[in-house]
């Protein structure tokens, strides 16, 4: 039996033929477009992760230069005055007596296997303190200062006065520090 023949039988007529045919099709436009639209939106979304991800790195090169700036402003060189005067200032809050604060030499970026970016200029500093304690607060103050201070070579000596009743022993400490700038 042909198609024909198994149509005629069933009655089925020339219409609904045409409408299951319109109905097939339609179905496969729309699988066709409900595709395409799936493959839009997970481009749009590949893309918006990707834009994430540069943002993100856009962001962390901020914070770097910010940091940048901050480091190359810390490190900047000043001048042997304003240095003076931090140190001295440093001293007056931890309440230490600077004997002596004199300048020393500077020391400029190396060429060669030892080369460098940076200067070093040295300040001599004899101080005298009543303590260790009081000591170690100077040296963290002054390490932790918004100057980039490195102490070179640290000396400690006791000084002992004849009259003990009136002075307390204090101890001598001869420091060698310098400031680091770009």
């Amino acid at each position: 039996m042909s198609l024909i023949d198994t149509l005629k039988t069933k009655k089925v007529t020339l219409n609904q033929i045409i409408s299951l045919v319109l109905l097939a099709v339609s179905g496969l436009v729309a699988i066709n477009i409900f595709q395409k639209q799936n493959k839009g939106i997970a481009q749009m979304v590949r893309l918006q992760d990707e834009e994430r991800n540069k943002n993100d790195v856009l962001r962390r090169i901020d914070e770097l230069k910010k940091k940048m700036a901050f480091y190359r402003e810390m490190l900047q060189p000043k001048g042997r005055r304003e240095i003076i005067n931090t140190i001295t200032n440093l001293a007056k809050n931890t309440l230490v007596d600077i004997v002596s604060l004199r300048p020393g030499e500077s020391q400029g970026p190396g060429r060669g296997a030892k080369r460098q970016i940076y200067y070093k200029t040295f300040f001599h500093l004899i101080i005298n303190v009543k303590s260790y304690r009081q000591l170690n607060r100077f040296i963290n103050i002054l390490e932790n200062s918004p100057m980039v201070f490195v102490i070179e070579s640290l000396r400690i000596t006791k000084l002992v006065v004849a009259d003990l009743v009136s002075r307390p022993d204090k101890l001598v400490v001869e420091v060698v520090i310098s400031k680091l700038s770009i």
